[in-house]
């Protein structure tokens, strides 16, 4: 497979994937031709092995609009309906605690479902962690305002959240696995940076739902919110239909055959790697908390 691009970065990225590369001064060149040879390169190998039957990029992103329409709500409706205070700010400083929560949990459901993908294997761990995903998220759409059952609705409400968020760091680590897996050796790595085209496309269906169920603010905020969260159950349908036809990790299922599983992988973790967990802990924490912080005016 040959590559027109120039003598530069790009030319060594190429060749260390393994491509073969046509050189070419850089005046000859112009600087868009080369990322479009890129992008059609991307698109070819992503054709390939989507026609070898290979799904495990589709419903990613299903968790990823799931993930914003509950922030979309956060920022919208859940102070004002689930902590009611006689100051604003309060309240809504309140509501996006509640969307911080699920970070926070998340490098719990990494821990916990990483085991359970070695134990019992990637494809059923991730449709565990779509079906929690799912239901959780309806759960939220059918959840009671603090004025109809006291401070009960902002307890389940942060419930939900954690549980949202210990099945959503099992579900993309996960996903990540099985598409480097699943990838050809020299492009692993490529193929697995896919998970993540899911968050830009979440946030834009997000964005989109809610402009839909847009009403006057009386019905927007006593039914109308409610609707992105319980239309996700269609999601939640389609993506176990999907992933029931998604193939097991090729790794795992030569790692099984051989029988060099183990009966505790968290506890093989670590203990070989205990400092690396904790370290990429700490890192998702600040990097998560740098994303989302407020930047000063």
């Amino acid at each position: 497979m040959a590559v027109d691009i120039a003598c530069d970065p790009v030319h060594l990225f190429a060749c260390a994937r393994g491509f073969k590369v046509r050189t070419a001064a850089l005046d000859q060149v112009a600087p868009e031709r080369v990322f479009q040879a890129l992008e059609r390169l991307a698109h070819r190998r992503l054709g390939e092995m989507q026609a070898r039957g290979d799904r495990r990029f589709h419903r990613h992103d299903d968790r990823v609009v799931r993930l914003y329409i509950y922030a979309t709500a956060a920022a919208l409706v859940f102070g004002e309906l689930y902590f009611p205070s006689h100051d604003p700010f309060v309240s809504s400083m309140a509501s996006f605690a509640t969307f911080a929560v699920g970070f926070f949990a998340r490098p719990l459901g990494g821990v916990l479902f990483g085991h359970l993908g070695d134990k019992i294997g990637r494809q059923k761990a991730l449709m565990t962690t779509l079906m929690i995903i799912g239901v959780a998220t309806v759960c939220v759409g059918l959840l009671p305002a603090y004025a109809k059952v006291g401070v009960l609705a902002p307890v389940l409400l942060v419930l939900l959240r954690v549980v949202q968020g210990i099945a959503v760091g099992g579900e993309w680590g996960g996903a990540v696995l099985m598409a480097a897996e699943h990838g050809p050796k020299g492009g692993r790595t490529f193929f697995a940076s896919f998970a993540q085209l899911g968050s830009p496309a979440g946030l834009i269906l997000s964005l989109i739902a809610f402009r839909v169920v847009t009403s006057p603010h009386e019905e927007f905020i006593t039914w109308g919110w409610r609707l992105p969260f319980l239309i996700s159950a269609v999601l939640l349908v389609v993506g176990i239909l999907i992933r029931m036809g998604m193939n097991e990790s090729p790794e795992f299922e030569r790692e099984k055959l051989s029988k060099r599983t183990v009966e505790l992988p968290i506890a093989e973790v670590f203990r070989s790697s205990g400092a690396l967990v904790a370290f990429c802990i700490g890192a998702n924490t600040i990097g998560i908390a740098g994303v989302i912080s407020p930047t000063p005016s």
